[in-house]
C-alpha cells in the first residue's frame, strides 16, 4: 500500500502536489474545527441584573460546585445550557441570588428581645422587598425599588393619616412600560398594603421621567383610553361601510375604478331618562283599601241644670232624695252612625329608558368612479349606495357620486417599477445559479484533471533501428506502413504478402488471431510493471509468435510441395523466417517493436 501511494506521489507533478497538499491540509483544518464546534457547549443566561454582592456569591457556588460558567459583558452570569435548569435549582437551594432586597425570610430568625417598633420596621422591609421582587418579574423591568410609608395609626379618625408609596424602576435595555403596566403595577401595591390608594403612588424612572403620579394621571389616562376606544370603533365602522359599497361598486364597475370614503358622527353620551303618566281610568278603578265604621247607642240621657258651683257637681248623700229637677230632667233616647271609606288606585304609567352610547348621529359618503358621466347612471349608483349605508335624511345623512376621469400615470409607473424590479430579481437570480454551475463545471473539471493526474502515465519505447540485419530494410518498410495507420489486420496482410502493394492475398486466420490478441493486450503493456514480469511476458508473447509462424511454415512448406507457392510466397516465407530469428536471438528487441506498434494505436 505504501509503495502505490509513494508511486502516485512521484507520478504528480508539482503543481498536482501542491493543490492535493492544499485540500489535505483544509480537510483536516475543517475537521478539527468542527470537532472543536461540537465539543463546545451551548451557554445561557442564568442569572442577570445582579449587584455585585449576589454575583459574587453566586460565582463562588457555582466554582465550588464545579459547574463551568461565563461572565458577560452586562455582568450576566452564563452556563451550559443543558445545565441551566440544575444550575437555577441548586442556587435556589442556597437561596442565591437574594435580589439586593429581603423578604419575609426577614422573619425566619427569631429574636426574643424584639421591640415593637423593631418588628414594624422589619414588616415593612419585609413587604418592600417582597413587592421589589413581585414587580422585577416583569420583563420590562431589569431592577427596582419600593419605599412604603406607613403611619402609625391612631384611635381619631380625624388624625388618621393614609399610607403612601413611591417606586424607582430600572428598565430592560429597549424596553417600555405601557400605559396598562403602568396601572397595573399601582393597584398591585395599593392592593398588597393596607390602606393605601392608588392615587398616593408614585412611579418614576431612572432617567427621571415620572410614569405615574396621582388621581388626575388616572383620570387622565382614562379618560385618553376611552376616547381611543372610541376612535377606535368610530373608524372601524367607516371601514365597514367603505368595505361594502367598495365591494358593491367594484362588481359593477371593475376593480380600481372606484374609491370610497365614509364619515361617521357617533353619540356616545349616555343618557337615562324616568316618565310616569296618570291615565284617566274607567269605572270606579281598583280598590286599593275600605274601612266601614258603625256605632249606636240606647239609654237615658239626663239632663243638664242645677245651681252652677260646686255642691252642684258633687255627689249626693246616701240619705239625702233627689232633687226634683235631677229628676225631671231624666229622658230616653237612641243614637246610631254609620260610616265606609273607599280608596280606589290611580292608572300610572313609570318608563325607564336609556340610549346606549354608540349611536350613529350623521353618516357622509363620497364616492369617485372613473370613466362614467351619465347622470342616469350615476343617480342610480347614488340610490344604490344610500341604500347600502343605511341613509336617513332626518339625521342629515348626506352620499354624493361622482363620475370623473382618474390620473392612471402613478400607477402606471409603479406597475412599471414592480415589472422592472422583478426582472432584475430575475436576472440576479439566474446569475446567482449560473456562477454556480460555473462554480460547480470548473470544480469538476479540476477534479478531472487531478484523477487524470493519478493515472499511470504510458511510456514511449523507443524502437531499435533493425536496418543492417537480414531483411530489416523489410521490416523498416513494414513499421512505416504501421505509422501509416494500418490495423494489424492489414499489417497481416502486408506481412503474408511480402510486398508494400496491394495485392490481395487470402489472410492467415492464425496469425490475425494472433494479432488481434496482442492488440487486446495493449492496456497491460501501459501499465508500469517490474522487469521480472515484462521480461515473462515478452518471452511468452515471442514464444507464441514464435509457434504461429512454425505453424505458418509448415502450411508452406506443403503449400511448396504442392506446387502452389510463388515467388511472394518464397519472400514471405523469408521474411518470416528472418523475424523468426530475430525474435529467437532478440526477444527484447521484437517485444519492444510490437509495443510500440500497439502503443501508437491507442
Amino acid at each position: 500500500m505504501g509503495t502505490n501511494l509513494a508511486s502516485l506521489w512521484t507520478r504528480l507533478s508539482r503543481v498536482q502536489r501542491i493543490a492535493l497538499a492544499g485540500l489535505t491540509t483544509l480537510a483536516v483544518i475543517m475537521m478539527v474545527v468542527f470537532a472543536t464546534w461540537a465539543r463546545t457547549p451551548d451557554y445561557a443566561v442564568a442569572f442577570k441584573g445582579l449587584d455585585a454582592d449576589d454575583a459574587a456569591e453566586v460565582v463562588a457556588s457555582l466554582k465550588e460546585k464545579g459547574y463551568p460558567y461565563r461572565l458577560g459583558d452586562d455582568g450576566s452570569i452564563l452556563v451550559p445550557r443543558n445545565a441551566l435548569a440544575e444550575v437555577r435549582l441548586a442556587m435556589a437551594a442556597e437561596g442565591l441570588p437574594k435580589g439586593g432586597a429581603i423578604g419575609f425570610e426577614l422573619f425566619d430568625a427569631s429574636n426574643l428581645g424584639m421591640s415593637e417598633f423593631y418588628q414594624e420596621v422589619n414588616y415593612r422591609r419585609a413587604l418592600e422587598g417582597e413587592l421589589a421582587r413581585t414587580i422585577a418579574s416583569l420583563d420590562a423591568v431589569d431592577q427596582v425599588r419600593v419605599h412604603l410609608v406607613i403611619p402609625q395609626q391612631s384611635l381619631y379618625a380625624s388624625q388618621r393619616v393614609d399610607p403612601t408609596a413611591s417606586i424607582m424602576i430600572r428598565l430592560a435595555p429597549g424596553a417600555s412600560l405601557t400605559k396598562a403596566q403602568i396601572r397595573a403595577i399601582r393597584y398591585l401595591v395599593a392592593g398588597s398594603v393596607e390602606g393605601l390608594d392608588p392615587d398616593n403612588l408614585a412611579i418614576v424612572d431612572t432617567q427621571g421621567n415620572t410614569l405615574a403620579s396621582g388621581a388626575e394621571d388616572v383620570t387622565l389616562e382614562q379618560a385618553l383610553e376611552i376616547s381611543s376606544q372610541q376612535l377606535e370603533i368610530q373608524r372601524a365602522y367607516e371601514r365597514t361601510l367603505e368595505a361594502k359599497v367598495q365591494s358593491m361598486l367594484e362588481q359593477l364597475v371593475g376593480p380600481g375604478r372606484a374609491v370610497v370614503q365614509a364619515q361617521v358622527t357617533m353619540d356616545w353620551n349616555r343618557v337615562e331618562s324616568v316618565s310616569e303618566t296618570y291615565a284617566p281610568g274607567t269605572g270606579e278603578g281598583v280598590l286599593r283599601s275600605s274601612q266601614d265604621i258603625v256605632e249606636r247607642y240606647k239609654g237615658t240621657e239626663s239632663g243638664v241644670g242645677g245651681i252652677p258651683g260646686a255642691d252642684t257637681n258633687l255627689p249626693p248623700a246616701p240619705d239625702s232624695p233627689m232633687p226634683a229637677s235631677e229628676a225631671s230632667l231624666e229622658e230616653t233616647g237612641d243614637y246610631a252612625r254609620e260610616e265606609s271609606l273607599r280608596n280606589y288606585e290611580v292608572s300610572r304609567v313609570e318608563t325607564h329608558s336609556s340610549n346606549a352610547p354608540g349611536r350613529v348621529e350623521r353618516l357622509a359618503v363620497s364616492v369617485l368612479i372613473d370613466g362614467i358621466t351619465d347622470a342616469q347612471h350615476l343617480s342610480d349608483i347614488q340610490e344604490a349606495v344610500s341604500a347600502a349605508v343605511g341613509f336617513d335624511a332626518e339625521r342629515g345623512d348626506v352620499v354624493s357620486v361622482k363620475g370623473m376621469p382618474f390620473d392612471r400615470s402613478y400607477y402606471e409607473a409603479e406597475a412599471e417599477a414592480m415589472e422592472q424590479a422583478a426582472r432584475e430579481r430575475l436576472y440576479v437570480t439566474i446569475g446567482k445559479y449560473a456562477g454556480l454551475a460555473i462554480l460547480v463545471l470548473v470544480l469538476l473539471l479540476y477534479i478531472r484533471g487531478l484523477l487524470n493526474g493519478l493515472r499511470p502515465t504510458p511510456m514511449r519505447v523507443e524502437r531499435p533501428s533493425l536496418i543492417g540485419l537480414p531483411e530489416g530494410d523489410r521490416l523498416e518498410q513494414l513499421s512505416a506502413q504501421r505509422a501509416r495507420q494500418l490495423s494489424p489486420t492489414e499489417l497481416a496482410r502486408a506481412l503474408q504478402s511480402g510486398t508494400e502493394t496491394t495485392t490481395a492475398f487470402k489472410p492467415d486466420p492464425r496469425l490475425e488471431t494472433l494479432i488481434r490478441k496482442q492488440s487486446e493486450a495493449r492496456e497491460a503493456l501501459a501499465v508500469p510493471l517490474p522487469d521480472k514480469t515484462v521480461r515473462d511476458m515478452e518471452d511468452a508473447r515471442m514464444s507464441g509468435i514464435a509457434a504461429a509462424f512454425a505453424e505458418i511454415e509448415d502450411d508452406d512448406r506443403l503449400d511448396a510441395e504442392q506446387g502452389e507457392a510463388s515467388l511472394a510466397l518464397e519472400a514471405r516465407q523469408r521474411l518470416q523466417r528472418q523475424v523468426t530469428a530475430l525474435a529467437r536471438n532478440e526477444p527484447h528487441a521484437i517485444a519492444q517493436v510490437v509495443r510500440n506498434w500497439l502503443l501508437e494505436g491507442k
